[in-house]
């Protein structure tokens, strides 16, 4: 399956979904969770997802057990700069639950340059309570795999 078989995003979806099942599959304290996608809960008559996965890793360090959960939402842009908020249709949702300590994690690929970035709270968040009308996706650390971006939050150095 070739990159320009798809425009919808399942693509990249599929990218993030084999990362994450391959570290839930090697690692008892990794999981994950799909939620249903935007066309299936429209179908079904659910309420719109916070994001497109559930992922949690708890580990230990020296004495302490630490726990990473995040919600990850994947994006595709043909835009090597900007990623439209449009793009990001709960961003609301991913408000509410990083406000009650759940990550955002929106990751992007970047068709245009064939990289993923990935947009964090601080990203996400502005300090004033108005989102801004695109993200800059510009000057954000690039990856050549998503497995490489991810890594990045759950195994943290």
């Amino acid at each position: 399956m070739t990159r320009d078989s798809h425009q919808d995003g399942t693509w990249a979806e599929n990218q993030v979904r084999n990362w994450l099942e391959a570290r839930s599959t090697a690692e008892k304290g990794f999981a994950y969770h799909r939620y249903p996608d935007t066309k299936a809960a429209r179908l079904m008559k659910l309420p719109p997802q916070p994001s497109d996965y559930l992922a949690s890793r708890m580990f230990r360090v020296g004495e302490k057990s630490r726990r990473i959960v995040a919600h990850v939402e994947v994006k595709e842009t043909a835009q090597p700069r900007r990623l439209p908020k449009d793009k990001v249709r709960q961003y609301g949702k991913l408000k509410m639950f990083w406000w009650a300590g759940i990550d955002p994690v929106v990751i992007v690929f970047r068709s245009a340059t064939k990289d993923w970035v990935m947009l964090r709270a601080p990203d996400l968040f502005p300090v004033t309570d108005e989102p801004p009308a695109s993200f800059l996706i510009v000057d954000l650390p690039a990856f050549r795999t998503a497995g490489d971006a991810l890594a990045t939050i759950f195994y943290p150095k």
